[in-house]
């Protein structure tokens, strides 16, 4: 019975998180969400938010207390910030949680990573997961991420922990704070430009179809142990030409297309100029406006094979690109 089982979500007050925590609580669940801030929005739906600090040993450890299980999508994101604030949040972090649910045992962990761990820099067309950690450190968010995750699988190995990761690409949907606010604000400063050729494609997941993903990968985990130190690429159904789908989200945005275009070669070289100066002058309050990181990801393609995770948990994304861009547009309008 799930309500015999209360389920922690670290980030539960994000957009993944939030989303997360709602449906497991719609499939009877106790939940109790750990983040930064106490949520409101949560607490109205009868979930408990705890205000926690993740570095924080004793803080984690009383918060956790009467957690059957984790699910672990709190994280420093971005494209640029002090080096030493990804690592602490997103790896440091993460081995604190782990230990802590291991000292409560605490044996059950859903881990949100991100495809960002393999990167490096080159296209990446159909991958799966036997797909190797980059070996370019090409921002610290990735890497962090990356240290993190093989943390996690590692200790999944070797101890009693039952923990899977789950690399989600481009998460999008009604509610977002992060990726379409940042996309409309440069649509309206005139700032939007398409980087190389626009041939390139990615993967991207629908939010509720990223909740769904973790919570049938933690109840995948209570049955048997075939997720346990694994690793599992997370999209929709096919990936989707970049700039085609930009221009849809800013369609819904009642925005114009992008019609800027930058050779690949210009934008890279840009962004490598902008970091060292961003470096020199230790600017970290706000973003360049294009990195050489973002400037790979905006003109390579990244998108993988999904095979394993149908098989393995039986995921299939039920709701489909079109449908999502629908609900997306309804919720800006109605936000009017």
């Amino acid at each position: 019975m799930n309500a015999d089982k209360t389920i922690a979500v670290t980030g539960g007050s994000g957009f993944l998180g939030k989303e997360i925590c709602f449906l497991l609580k719609d499939k009877g669940y106790r939940v109790k969400s750990l983040s930064r801030k106490k949520c409101e929005k949560l607490e109205k739906r009868g979930i408990k938010s705890i205000s926690c600090d993740i570095l924080d040993r004793k803080d984690l450890s009383d918060a956790l207390k009467g957690a059957d299980a984790v699910i672990h999508t709190a994280a420093k994101a971005g494209i640029w910030g002090r080096e030493e604030d990804f690592y602490r949040t997103n790896f440091d972090g993460t081995k604190n949680l782990i230990e802590v649910c291991q000292e409560n045992a605490i044996d059950h962990l859903v881990y949100t990573s991100s495809p960002s761990v393999c990167f490096n820099g080159e296209d990446i067309k159909g991958a799966n997961e036997s797909i190797p950690y980059a070996s370019r450190k090409l921002c610290p968010y990735a890497h962090s991420k990356q240290l993190a995750e093989a943390f996690v699988l590692e200790r999944a190995k070797q101890s009693s922990l039952k923990a899977t990761a789950l690399r989600p690409h481009l998460i999008w949907g009604p509610g977002d704070p992060h990726f379409l606010p940042r996309l409309k604000d440069k649509s309206l400063s005139g700032k939007l430009v398409q980087v190389g050729r626009g041939d390139n494609f990615v993967d991207i997941i629908y939010v509720k179809n990223a909740a769904e993903a973790h919570i049938c990968a933690l109840e995948k985990l209570f049955q048997n142990n075939i997720l346990r130190g694994q690793a599992y690429f997370l999209g929709q159904e096919e990936a989707v030409n970049l700039w085609d789908f930009l221009n849809k989200l800013l369609k819904a945005s009642s925005l114009p297309s992008i019609t800027k275009k930058l050779p690949f070669s210009l934008a890279y070289a840009a962004g490598v100029l902008n970091e060292k100066i961003f470096k020199a002058l230790k600017i970290y309050d706000r973003e360049p406006r294009i990195t050489p990181f973002l400037a790979l990801q905006l003109g390579k393609s990244h998108y993988f094979d999904h095979q394993k995770a149908r098989s393995d948990f039986d995921f299939k994304p039920s709701i489909t690109t079109t449908d999502g861009l629908n609900l997306l547009s309804k919720s800006l309008k109605s936000a009017i």
